[in-house]
């Protein structure tokens, strides 16, 4: 799938562990036979508040049981809310002109390949969801998140893709 349209998402702090779905981000697969594997692949282009990282989870659902959250990296059970798949972006200073940053676009991306138990005939979807890390200021847009463009040029365009590829192993 690939996602050439932009969006402004305002996005939850992921201190509440909450996520949000990527509009279009998402691919699902009917298997051909039991026990294949498959590599999943995005790359996503984000744009943000200088201060603000962003967390972005692979999530996979076969035939419409709970999500599960793929690759996610150990850490204290005190900071289970602040993990993810990928991260890209840091901490910049609260100081100084921070507006040439804003303009600036990084690309989550990340291969996985996933061994996951299911039934012939189920269907397994993977989908992106996105969270921030960010204060409780809405005045800079911090709490929001530009796909596929410039935090603050809508002119600047760009694509995303998911993928997922089917192995007979």
């Amino acid at each position: 799938t690939v996602k050439t349209d932009q969006e402004m998402l305002t996005v939850n702090n992921i201190d509440t562990g909450n996520f949000i779905d990527v509009p279009d981000m998402n691919v699902s697969i009917t298997p051909q036979a039991t026990g294949n594997k498959f590599l999943v692949e995005f790359h996503l282009v984000v744009s943000f508040y200088p201060t603000v990282p962003v967390f972005v989870n692979l999530q996979r659902k076969i035939a419409g049981s709970n999500d599960t959250v793929l690759a996610l990296p150990d850490a204290p059970s005190q900071d289970a809310n602040k993990r993810s798949t990928v991260v890209v972006g840091s901490y910049l200073p609260q100081s100084g002109n921070l507006a040439g940053f804003a303009n600036n676009r990084q690309i989550a991306s990340f291969k996985f390949l996933d061994n996951p138990s299911y039934t012939s005939g189920q269907a397994i979807q993977y989908r992106l969801t996105i969270g921030g890390r960010h204060g409780s200021s809405t005045s800079n847009n911090e709490n929001k998140i530009a796909i596929n463009r410039s935090h603050q040029q809508s002119t600047e365009a760009s694509s995303s893709q998911i993928m997922v590829t089917e192995y007979d192993i």
